[in-house]
């Protein structure tokens, strides 16, 4: 089981949702924020405004401080000029995407934070690549659910992964831009956070193990039944992709889930501060619906097994594998489980947006 799980996270794909600027959007739409707008500065000039109470003054010193990979820049991407007000809403859409935008990637190299690199870190992050920001964006609570003691297990069977706190801290860091008056880079960071609130929702990253049925077993000499560790592995990155993709092109296609995000919500508050309501209330409830997610896709995208050369990741997306993707009826539990995980997804954006 062991190598079984290690495996995984050598094999799996590290961001949870494609878009989050569709998501963002989505969630935003009903708030009065259309005319709503801030102006632009450098990030040097917002860090050394009085008033923040923050101890780093530039940016490489907020790199450094915020344990993000030292080569990243803080691109600009709505043609950001200093001293024109950018709207609002653009700026929490567009960069609650940047998380994903290589910050926290490649962080255990020697020239970085090789500390990081822990015992544990293997069963939630690759160690390069896109997917060594694992780490940052999930959150296993190592809590065991004895009505589905197969989907819960993990290892080890104590929390790991970053995602709440860092959600909290780009919440605190925008607070204290927010009290200098730095209103752009308080609302960037505020985009932040959302992307780590937002991460949760997805269950392959609120659960280590989604479902027994991505468990592919053979005979060790010839028989006894054992775990095929690369077949398992594979098979769990290719559906964690294979959601992702789905979930992109029902979102493109299908007004109805822009809409649930837009007017979702929960049935219980949302509540400060961000780590604690995720830990409490986020993580459980993505974890919950991780089996008959799991089971949907199975039963919606083209079997594994089935594909043709290479990993069976690769052919996700292309055109042979969009047409035996399944549509109608059958994908009709893969529908409802998606549009209940943006149900609340919208709302809780909406609150933190809105509590800001």
């Amino acid at each position: 089981m062991r190598f079984f799980l290690l495996l995984f996270f050598l094999s799996s794909a590290s961001w949870a949702w494609d878009h989050h600027d569709w998501l963002t959007e989505a969630s935003l739409r009903s708030l009065s924020l259309d005319e709503a707008t801030a102006v632009y500065e450098p990030l040097d000039s917002a860090l050394q405004r009085s008033g923040t109470g923050l101890s780093v003054r530039d940016t490489a010193g907020l790199i450094r401080h915020l344990k993000l990979n030292s080569h990243y820049v803080f691109e600009n991407r709505l043609d950001e000029n200093a001293g024109r007000g950018v709207f609002v809403k653009s700026v929490l859409a567009k960069y609650s995407d940047e998380p994903d935008w290589g910050a926290d990637q490649d962080l255990f190299e020697p020239d970085q934070y090789p500390e990081l690199w822990t015992s544990d870190t293997p069963y939630v992050s690759q160690k390069s690549g896109l997917g060594s920001q694992g780490f940052r964006h999930m959150y296993f609570s190592g809590k065991l659910n004895w009505w589905e003691p197969i989907g819960s297990i993990q290892i080890p069977q104590y929390a790991i992964g970053e995602a709440p706190a860092r959600a909290q801290i780009y919440w605190d860091l925008s607070q204290a831009l927010k009290r200098a008056g730095a209103d752009y880079w308080a609302y960037r960071f505020l985009a932040w956070s959302l992307h780590y609130v937002q991460d949760l929702f997805q269950p392959f990253h609120s659960r280590q193990t989604p479902s027994k049925s991505f468990i592919e077993f053979r005979l060790m000499w010839w028989v006894i039944p054992s775990i095929d560790v690369e077949a398992t592995g594979d098979q769990i990155a290719y559906y964690h992709l294979g959601y992702e993709a789905w979930v992109t092109r029902d979102f493109e296609h299908n007004p109805r889930l822009g809409e649930i995000l837009e007017q979702a919500s929960l049935p219980e508050r949302a509540q400060l501060p961000i780590d604690v309501y995720l830990i409490e209330n986020v993580v459980p409830f993505a974890a919950s619906k991780a089996s008959v997610l799991a089971d949907s896709l199975v039963r919606v995208l083209p079997k594994p097994g089935a594909l043709s050369g290479g990993k069976p990741k690769d052919a996700i997306g292309t055109d042979a594998w969009w047409k035996r993707v399944r549509v109608g009826e059958e994908t009709s539990s893969l529908v409802e489980t998606s549009q209940g995980l943006m149900e609340p997804l919208g709302k809780v954006t909406r609150f933190f947006v809105q509590s800001f």
